[in-house]
């Protein structure tokens, strides 16, 4: 009896779309027509280069695009390329610590989905079923309670014997794959083998753990993205087969978790509750801005202060920002840059881009990582721990808080604005992205490719997208 693949497996076989609440059924069009339109917008970075080169160079059967083109190749290669896009700017949707399921779970959906002609309702269900799999494994792994305090840093679950946080992204990999099999239609026997294959192909993020022990910047290889959303479509594939594997990865005590390295495992995060309380609604976060999380209240802040008084750069003597202890360390004040991805978790030069009125969907260009502009600007950029930080994580009501202070220092005066939650976030009214917001990111991030009639029809097809029977055809508004 293998309790936890079981739930998981009944919780695949037994929700139909019907059992959607509309709430989710609304919040998975919104996170697929933002994870298409980051997707598209980095096409114009290195990395997204190297992924579409690579998924060309081994193409196969023609049935699945790579998003903003015109290329077509097979639905694992297709889902490599398209996951290397939808985090290459890391502009992705977030969705508490340690989720960007978006990479892992959508692009076999789309692959899939336009190969096979599903219907919308299909890939409503399937995204859905796979997000929720994904946020409570990675849940699961990483850890219940998110506290900062000074002895046990920023994160809770840790690698056994080190401070460095666990990173169970490429987890939701078993999300992706449960996806791409519930539009399949897989029966319980090759469902069950999906999942055993897919927990078994999951990535040890090496480059997240060597960036956290030696305190370095990013680099191109982050989250893995790429190969793990291929290995969402390869496992089922493998299962519909005949391929099996050990369907106890989930509740032995040297299973998945282990791997790791992780100090805990809370298995009812994964399972409780599931199919009746969904929390991807309670955690999901939208990114207004092209960076790394924890510097979009940061970002918000100094926005505010340079707009609503009018601030050019040169009038700006000096930026101090006060935030996560956490943050304030070497790789997140990173002032040189390789490629794109370093530029990603440097809050100066986000920080230097905004003072520059730099067009947000530019700030990864290959010509800005060395703009003498931004350069001279990230100089001024303080950052150090908030006196408050643990006070505010303490506090159960707060729990979600990156409370942030930033003070822009003029010649003539010092303005100040303080924040606990980014631009975003669904913890208060104020900080949630309306549908329009999204539209206009997503119209922001599509128009340097997509002619306006297309661009126009994949946002009415999205939204409406369980009125759409054919997925092919929203494919075709979101490729050339």
């Amino acid at each position: 009896m293998n309790n936890i693949m079981d739930k998981l497996v009944g919780f695949l076989m037994n929700t139909d779309f019907d059992n959607l609440p509309e709430e989710a059924i609304h919040e998975s069009k919104r996170f697929l027509l933002d994870s298409i339109g980051v997707a598209i917008l980095s096409l114009r970075t290195e990395k997204g280069r190297c992924g579409r080169e690579i998924a060309k160079k081994y193409g196969g059967q023609q049935e699945a695009a790579i998003l903003g083109t015109n290329d077509r190749v097979n639905r694992a290669h297709a889902a490599f390329a398209n996951g290397e896009l939808i985090n290459a700017m890391d502009y992705d949707v977030f969705a508490g610590l340690h989720n960007h399921f978006p990479p892992y779970v959508i692009p076999g959906c789309l692959a899939v989905g336009e190969a096979m002609k599903a219907t919308g309702k299909d890939i409503i269900l399937s995204a859905l079923l796979g997000t929720e799999i994904a946020t409570r494994l990675i849940k699961a792994i990483r850890g219940t309670t998110r506290l900062f305090t000074k002895k046990e840093g920023s994160e809770v679950g840790k690698i056994i014997g080190t401070r460095i946080p666990v990173y169970p992204m490429a987890s939701a990999l078993l999300g992706g794959a449960a996806a791409v099999g519930k539009i399949l239609r897989l029966d319980e026997k090759k469902m069950i083998n999906t999942l055993s294959l897919a927990g078994q192909m999951i990535p040890i993020p090496i480059p997240l753990i060597m960036t956290a022990g030696n305190r370095a910047p990013w680099t191109m290889i982050k989250l893995i993205t790429g190969w793990a959303a291929m290995a969402s479509v390869t496992s089922v594939e493998m299962a519909m087969v005949g391929y099996n594997a050990d369907a106890s990865i989930l509740d032995a005590e040297h299973g998945l978790w282990r791997s790791y390295g992780s100090d805990r495992w809370e298995p009812d995060a994964l399972t409780d509750k599931l199919g009746h309380e969904w929390e991807i609604l309670r955690v999901i976060e939208y990114k207004p801005y092209p960076c790394f999380r924890p510097s979009h209240v940061a970002l918000d802040c100094f926005i505010k202060i340079i707009e609503d008084n009018k601030l050019e750069p040169d009038e700006i003597k000096s930026v101090r920002i006060l935030t996560n202890p956490g943050v304030a360390s070497s790789y997140n004040t990173n002032q040189t840059f390789e490629n794109h991805v370093a530029t990603q978790s440097s809050i100066p030069y986000v920080i230097a881009a905004a003072a520059n009125r730099i067009d947000r969907t530019l700030w990864q260009d290959s010509d800005q990582l060395h703009d003498p502009l931004l350069l001279r600007f990230m100089s001024k950029v303080t950052i150090e721990g908030h006196p408050d930080f643990e006070k505010y994580s303490l506090d159960w009501k707060k729990k979600h808080s990156n409370i942030t202070t930033v003070e822009v220092v003029t010649e003539k005066n010092i303005f100040k604005d303080e924040r606990q939650f980014p631009k975003g976030s669904p913890y208060t009214e104020s900080t949630i992205m309306s549908d329009e917001e999204l539209v206009t990111k997503f119209r922001m991030n599509v128009s340097y490719v997509l002619p306006n009639d297309k661009m126009e029809r994949a946002v009415e097809k999205i939204m409406d997208l369980e009125k759409v029977d054919n997925f092919a055809e929203v494919i075709q508004d979101v490729s050339l």
